[in-house]
């Protein structure tokens, strides 16, 4: 360890026998893991003033807060999926006045990886809505995670959803679960 301080060797040396050495005592074993990712994902209801959203109970939320100066109101829940898929499901309500769904659409396509194809689908409640799907960059071009974006006209509003995770059939079901709950109610 060289120069460094005591201090930092004995982290040093407790990260090494805790996680990375052979035999670590928090690092959990293949078969804990598995569990987590097979164990059942429970869920509940979020409803604010224009959306409604089944909610993973393992993501927990920032409540909804408004931010004047982008003239906006953002939600945000994170947390652990599946055991261990780090997640992160936010939401947006913009006024359309001040970007149209093309134009939001348009923009939310910058954050993906590779071009995106936007598809409208039927979301409960609201008259139009359009869904992007790919991969986004988020901390290193070698690991690609999966980003969901849902834009949906609610009255003179557009709540944008997005579902950040991870490429995984078991954390794809549960995001698609998420999705699927997702509807506009009226103020």
């Amino acid at each position: 360890m060289g120069d460094a301080s005591p201090h930092h060797q004995t982290d040093a040396q407790q990260a090494l026998e805790e996680w990375w050495l052979p035999g670590p005592r928090s690092r959990p074993t293949a078969q804990e893991i598995a569990a987590l990712r097979a164990a059942p994902v429970g869920h509940r209801i979020v409803v604010r003033d224009v959306y409604r959203l089944s909610v993973p109970e393992t993501l927990t939320g920032s409540g909804m807060r408004a931010i004047p100066q982008e003239s906006r109101r953002a939600e945000t829940f994170g947390g652990y999926l599946c055991g261990d898929a780090h997640t992160v499901i936010a939401f947006n309500v913009t006024p359309l006045g001040l970007r149209s769904l093309r134009d939001s659409v348009r923009a939310r396509a910058t954050l993906f990886r590779d071009a995106v194809s936007p598809r409208s689908i039927v979301v409960r409640g609201s008259p139009h809505a359009v869904r992007l799907d790919g991969l986004t960059e988020v901390a290193s071009p070698a690991e690609p995670q999966t980003l969901t974006m849902v834009l949906a006209v609610a009255g003179d509003a557009l709540v944008t959803l997005s579902v950040r995770s991870w490429p995984r059939d078991d954390v794809s079901r549960e995001v698609e679960r998420i999705l699927s709950s997702f509807e506009i109610v009226e103020p």
